[in-house]
């Protein structure tokens, strides 16, 4: 995509060309003045501040995201509990959450920009189709998804009807040894500014379009995490709960980094960036990416 990108507009020198202009009034027309009041950032990871404790975006936000649970916590992994350093983290970067114990059906998440399904908050209960139809057009509609899948101990096929909706297969099998430290990884804006995540008794997953791998254990090659956009939206899917839980796990190597940028992914919507693409000749851009 990037390449595609770079024939639109010279992204080092920070120049436009009359296509890029032209794409820019085009999706202007398309999708309304609305478009420009709705335009979120894209960062980089030179926009973080390093408080020590949490990155600090140096411009500010307005996003929001809504974290199932309604399908059965397992232990703390909810928001509140073991994802709390998480949640903190998020909201010196801008981000509040919001928790549903009643599911996406009842709690509608159109107006969300960010959802959060994880196994350690739906370890009890499956998705049902129509749980599925309605997150699939909450991403279509440019909304962004955060999947958080385990090892094969774990009860993935809950979650997996979600997965699936997105070519993604979660708890394929047993990531060892349980400390996975890697510096596998695809030059992707998830990865801005980090150069190993560390993940705890994770599971192998596999992405099909609409979703692709982007980084892998060494040695083995099993794949640890995805993204793919659908529709409109973005979604990220992680072979581990652990990764962003707690402190202890958390805090090791750059994880906080990596969920930040995960974040701040899935929060903009795919036409956003080609409206950014489109007017960064107007000064409204201030990075690409892929």
């Amino acid at each position: 995509m990037m390449k595609v990108l770079e024939k639109i507009i010279d992204i080092k020198r920070g120049q436009m060309s009359w296509l890029g202009i032209v794409a820019g009034i085009m999706v202007i027309l398309a999708f309304g003045p609305t478009a420009i009041a709705d335009l979120v950032w894209d960062v980089t990871a030179a926009d973080y501040i390093n408080t020590g404790t949490n990155q600090t975006l140096t411009h500010a936000s307005n996003y929001t995201v809504l974290w199932d649970t309604s399908h059965g916590v397992f232990l703390n992994y909810q928001p509140s509990g073991e994802f709390q350093p998480l949640v903190q983290n998020l909201a010196v970067n801008g981000f509040s959450v919001d928790t549903t114990n009643r599911g996406f059906l009842v709690d509608d998440p159109a107006g969300y920009n960010v959802i959060v399904v994880c196994l350690g908050s739906a370890h009890y209960t499956a998705y049902s189709s129509a749980e599925v139809t309605r997150i699939a057009n909450f991403v279509n509609s440019g909304g962004g998804l955060l999947i958080m899948g385990d090892n094969t101990d774990c009860p993935n096929l809950n979650i997996q009807p979600v997965a699936s909706s997105f070519g993604v297969s979660v708890g394929l099998d047993y990531v060892v040894p349980y400390d996975t430290y890697t510096t596998n990884l695809d030059s992707h804006a998830i990865f801005d500014g980090v150069s190993r995540i560390y993940m705890r008794a994770a599971g192998e997953i596999s992405a099909v379009v609409p979703s692709f791998e982007v980084a892998w254990q060494e040695g083995t090659g099993m794949a640890l995490v995805a993204v793919g956009t659908y529709g409109k939206g973005r979604v990220v899917t992680l072979g581990d709960i652990n990764i962003f839980a707690e402190n202890e796990y958390y805090d090791r190597v750059h994880n906080r980094q990596f969920s930040i940028n995960t974040f701040e992914y899935l929060a903009v919507p795919e036409p956003a960036t080609v409206l950014l693409v489109g007017l960064g000749g107007l000064g409204l851009l201030r990075r690409c990416r892929a």
